[in-house]
């Protein structure tokens, strides 16, 4: 069991390493950038508001987005670099979302926390619970290829509620935040 733990504690690690790595570089180094980068930059939120979003073409670029490391994780899973990529893809995935937690802090204050939170829904929930099976499903032995294809499923499913649902929900939360 203190195998399993130590894994564990090691991920919880890597988490919180990349998002306090992520909340200091919006305040110090990359401060500059704020806004022009995701849902914060005037370009996307002229294409939500306006609906000009080319719904297809987002599903198709967030679902290589999001399968991508996932698909690299299952190529290395059966060599010694499993271990160290997933916790360079849970870094970077960490790094991201302190970056984005900083940056709705600093740019709303507190209604930041909203936007922060509404900005994850409902693509945030099928997103933890595909990469958590697929931790699950990558030190389980013995361990096939095909223990990969549900939590693939599962963010392809993140992917089209981020291409289709969670558009319409930023407009809502935008016309709070702009209007």
């Amino acid at each position: 069991m203190s195998g399993r733990s130590s894994l564990q504690n090691q991920i919880l690690l890597v988490l919180a390493a990349g998002f306090v790595a992520g909340t200091f570089f919006v305040n110090f180094p990359g401060r500059e950038y704020i806004g022009q980068f995701g849902i914060f930059s005037q370009d996307y939120r002229e294409q939500i508001l306006g609906g000009q979003l080319d719904m297809w073409g987002l599903f198709f670029y967030l679902l290589a987005r999001r399968l991508a490391p996932l698909f690299f994780l299952v190529l290395f899973s059966y060599s010694r670099w499993k271990e160290p990529l997933l916790f360079l893809i849970l870094l970077w995935m960490a790094f991201s979302l302190g970056i984005c937690w900083s940056s709705c802090l600093i740019l709303y204050q507190a209604k930041g926390i909203l936007l922060f939170f509404g900005s994850f829904l409902p693509q945030g929930i099928p997103y933890v619970i595909g990469w958590a099976e697929t931790i699950r499903s990558l030190f389980r032995y013995p361990r096939r290829s095909s223990d990969f294809f549900a939590p693939a499923l599962i963010l392809a499913m993140g992917a089209a509620s981020e291409a289709w649902i969670h558009p319409h929900l930023l407009r809502i939360l935008y016309g709070f935040f702009y209007f």
